[in-house]
């Protein structure tokens, strides 16, 4: 999520100062203004004097900003699905390293010793406990039959030995391939164990080698992501096109009942037409269908990370004027820190609503809240049928 979040505000950047430079060219020509005299042609000016003595210059402002809004609209279309692709791979990843981890404990009991019976499984299997759900489900549906010694055919959970690290071992000890007890056999399970564990867990990687990590799963995602931009950019744009007018409208505070409602219920419009393939309006009515119920719950983080903004801008405007003028002159590092700290929080409050519409469609596609909508709508179908016997 950094990593595609900050290429993104990287690009974002660069549209920006392209765009202001169009924006600050255009008025040259049109107002006949001397922008470099006045600001950096690479920077809007935003002096209240020259902006009321060149109303031009405002028009010019909101043509420029409107024609690079779809674009600006791709970029963040793109993160989104970027991410989203990553994060339907890792259950795809975790189920794989599991399932591998569970035939290595296989080929392993071929390899170190023969289970016994049935004692030491149990002694063994409630160790397993400790396991995430993930690898219990995997290797529990690896199960393995071997014909000891005397003919007989025992049946081993590989989560005996992926649990405890070695070859599960009964009262009398593992029977070797004379027919005595062998320990050598059980130790050396263990330590192919132990080898195949840190083998499946991979080395510990530096920050620099998460960011390499990190940068090969962006890119890795670019083919598929490419392949839906077009879908999801327009179903971004006609969301933004409803959005933005409800979000101005709600400026007023009185609309507010009539207009969140609505605004709510088209926020999964965009993961929607990623995860699901549909196009702009039936993203959108879909979206209203799965928020049915969910709005409220959708509504006070929602709301939260708004205000969240609005306070911090605020509370740094507030800190920064009533900081004593000796520390931006002798003490030029306590504004600085400020600075930084409350901009750096200002992104993740930022980095918190983009991936929020994401991290809902997920929790509404889990198996908990399908079954939940699920008997949610029995019960309004068997309530009509019972209204006549009552």
């Amino acid at each position: 999520v950094i990593i595609i979040y900050a290429l993104k505000d990287t690009a974002a950047f660069m549209l920006h100062r392209c765009g202001h430079r169009v924006t600050n060219a255009v008025a040259e020509a049109a107002l006949g203004v001397d922008m470099a005299s006045v600001t950096n042609m690479w920077w809007l000016c935003l002096d209240s004097s020259f902006l009321e003595g060149n109303i031009g210059y405002q028009v010019i402002i909101a043509v420029v900003f409107l024609l690079c809004l779809p674009i600006n609209i791709m970029l963040n279309s793109y993160a989104l699905a970027a991410i989203m692709q990553i994060m339907k791979r890792l259950p795809e990843a975790g189920a794989e390293g599991s399932s591998t981890k569970g035939s290595t404990s296989l080929s392993m009991l071929d390899a170190g010793g023969k289970p016994l019976d049935g004692s030491s499984r149990s002694k063994s299997s409630s160790s397993s406990d400790v396991l995430p759900a993930s690898i219990q489900d995997a290797s529990s549906q690896h199960m393995h039959n071997v014909q000891g010694d005397d003919g007989a055919i025992t049946s081993t959970n590989s989560n005996d030995t992926v649990a405890n690290g070695s070859v599960p071992s009964g009262e009398g000890g593992v029977h070797g391939g004379e027919g005595h007890t062998s320990r050598e056999g059980s130790s050396s399970g263990s330590e192919e164990a132990s080898t195949s564990k840190s083998t499946a867990s991979g080395p510990q990687l530096s920050i620099f080698g998460q960011l390499k990590e990190a940068l090969k799963a962006a890119v890795s995602v670019v083919p598929s992501v490419n392949a839906m931009l077009m879908r999801v950019w327009w179903t971004d744009l006609l969301f933004n096109l409803r959005a933005l007018p409800l979000q101005a409208f709600s400026l007023l505070v009185v609309p507010l009942v009539w207009t969140l409602p609505r605004l709510l219920a088209i926020q999964l419009a965009v993961p929607i037409a990623i995860s699901e393939g549909l196009n702009a309006k039936d993203a959108l009515e879909r979206s209203k269908e799965m928020m049915t119920g969910f709005r409220r719950g959708y509504a006070w983080p929602y709301l939260s990370l708004l205000v969240g903004i609005r306070l911090l801008d605020m509370i740094r405007t507030f800190l920064l004027a009533v900081m004593p003028p000796r520390y931006w002159q002798e003490l030029v590092e306590m504004p600085i820190v400020l600075i930084v700290a409350f901009a750096f929080a200002k992104i993740v409050v930022i980095r918190l609503q983009d991936i929020m519409p994401a991290a809902a469609y997920i929790s509404r596609k889990s198996p908990r809240a399908e079954s939940e909508d699920s008997a949610v709508v029995e019960e309004q179908s068997v309530a009509p049928r019972l209204l006549p016997s009552m």
